[in-house]
C-alpha cells in the first residue's frame, strides 16, 4: 500500500471543538473574579451587569436570540450554596463559565 501527502496552501475545513477552550475559560473567569474583588463587587453582580441578553448585538454583527445567562446567574445567586461561607482553600464555580447559558432553561438543581 502506498500513501501520498499532498501539501496545499489552503486551510483544512472541519469541525473544531475548541480543545483549549476550558483552559482559556478558566483564565477568563478567574480574571473576572479578581476584577470583581478589586472593585468590591460580587462576582455574580459583575457578570449580571455585563451579561448579554436577547437583542444584544454580537461583536460580529447580528443580535442574539434567547441567551438565558441572566436567568442562570439569578438562579445561582438565589441558591443557598452561593451564600454558604467558604473555608480556607475553597472556591465556587461560576455559572457563566464555558458559555453555560443553556442551563437557564432548567432551574438550578444543585444540592
Amino acid at each position: 500500500m502506498v500513501g501520498y501527502d499532498v501539501v496545499t496552501n489552503r486551510p483544512k475545513v472541519a469541525a473544531y471543538r475548541a480543545p483549549g477552550g476550558p483552559i482559556a475559560e478558566f483564565a477568563v473567569e478567574s480574571v473576572i473574579d479578581e476584577i470583581a474583588g478589586k472593585i468590591g463587587m460580587s462576582p455574580i453582580e459583575l457578570r449580571l451587569k455585563n451579561a448579554a441578553k436577547q437583542g444584544t448585538k454580537a461583536a460580529y454583527g447580528p443580535k442574539f436570540g434567547p441567551v438565558g445567562l441572566v436567568e442562570t446567574l439569578e438562579a445561582a445567586k438565589a441558591h443557598a450554596h452561593w451564600r454558604t461561607p467558604l473555608a480556607k482553600n475553597q472556591g465556587r464555580g461560576s455559572p457563566a463559565a464555558s458559555g453555560s447559558t443553556s442551563a437557564a432553561r432548567r432551574p438550578c438543581r444543585c444540592r
